[in-house]
């Protein structure tokens, strides 16, 4: 059990106003992937997935307690170096998946609840696929056809590239970007064509959606090119990635302003490319997965992963206030850069 989980039963005794209080955090950045009551082996197989009417629960909460805003009034605030007067969230998504213009949007309109979503440029236009999507839709092919051909031709490979690991989920899903060849070896034993997939299903937004999305009012930043893990990779690679996927979306889109969410997180990821972020690719704001959580760098902000959720939502975001406090008792709350 983890440490937020033991917190969990003290959310029934304290007031999510008190917490505010205690705290003086009036700034929270919830962050989803998707949301759908489909079934969407893809991710379902890498994480939870979260329901429409979880979704709706969620915006009532956040709505009860905190005033929804835009990007800009974010940036604003920080650039005034002052603290919010008034409890405030920004929902943010990643990935750039279809049900954000299906689905998400849609909820959001007509509750008047603006939000960024964080897109990966290769994978617009249904171009390519995240590795760990990849995964996801192996395994749940593997997983219907476990006394196959498929599944024994699947474990001797992995143990032939030394990635065998106990079972055969765990070994895939340790799987890494560097493993991409593996994975579409895996691929072809098990018959599985991702880029006939892509065709049919068409799991991400294309060119005109998004430019839907801005004309709607609704802001799109960088996720990446195309979702490594940012502590693998090195400091050239990291920059290439930010950069490339900039100017892909000044030029598709005209997006002059530049919101960046790091993909996997920001762990491991060094002072010296945020300083060159945000004054040479002049980044407004930055996102990090560490939940209620300061950086050094005044722009970074660390978000909730919403996704996560699995007992209510009272007690998940209260959660995460008892476990900053604790943090904040042994000047754990904040990330110092290398």
């Amino acid at each position: 059990m983890s440490i937020k989980q033991y917190l969990a039963p003290f959310s029934k005794i304290i007031s999510q106003k008190t917490l505010l209080k205690w705290t003086g955090r009036n700034m929270i950045f919830p962050y989803y992937h998707t949301i759908s009551d489909a079934d969407l082996p893809y991710i379902s197989n890498i994480y939870p997935l979260r329901s429409i009417q979880e979704f709706k629960s969620d915006l009532e909460y956040f709505c009860s307690f905190f005033e929804p805003v835009g990007i800009e009034e974010i940036h604003s605030v920080l650039k005034s170096k002052r603290s919010s007067s008034k409890p405030i969230f920004h929902l943010t998504f990643d990935d750039g998946l279809v049900e954000v213009y299906e689905v998400i949007a849609p909820i959001l309109e007509e509750k008047g609840i603006p939000a960024t979503f964080f897109l990966n440029t290769d994978f617009i236009d249904n171009k390519g696929l995240f590795y760990r999507y990849k995964i996801g839709l192996l395994l749940a092919k593997l997983k219907k056809e476990e006394s196959s051909e498929y599944v024994k031709n699947a474990r001797i490979m992995l143990k032939d590239y030394s990635k065998w690991s106990g079972s055969l989920t765990s070994s895939m899903m340790a799987l890494t970007y560097n493993d991409q060849e593996l994975i579409a070896a895996l691929a072809k034993i098990v018959r599985f064509d991702f880029e006939d997939w892509l065709m049919k299903s068409k799991p991400y937004l294309n060119t005109g959606q998004i430019k839907d999305l801005l004309k709607r009012g609704f802001k799109i930043g960088s996720h990446s090119v195309d979702h490594p893990r940012f502590k693998n990779i090195d400091y050239d690679f990291q920059k290439a990635q930010i950069k490339r996927s900039f100017k892909y979306l000044e030029k598709h889109f005209d997006l002059k302003e530049r919101f960046f969410s790091f993909p996997f997180g920001d762990e491991g990821v060094q002072k010296q490319l945020f300083d060159w972020m945000y004054k040479e690719e002049a980044c407004g704001l930055s996102f990090g997965v560490s939940g209620i959580k300061d950086d050094y760098h005044p722009f970074h902000l660390h978000r909730i992963p919403m996704d996560f959720c699995q007992e209510n939502i009272s007690q998940f975001i209260k959660s995460e206030y008892f476990y900053f406090m604790i943090k904040s008792l042994f000047n754990k709350n904040r990330i110092y850069r290398a």
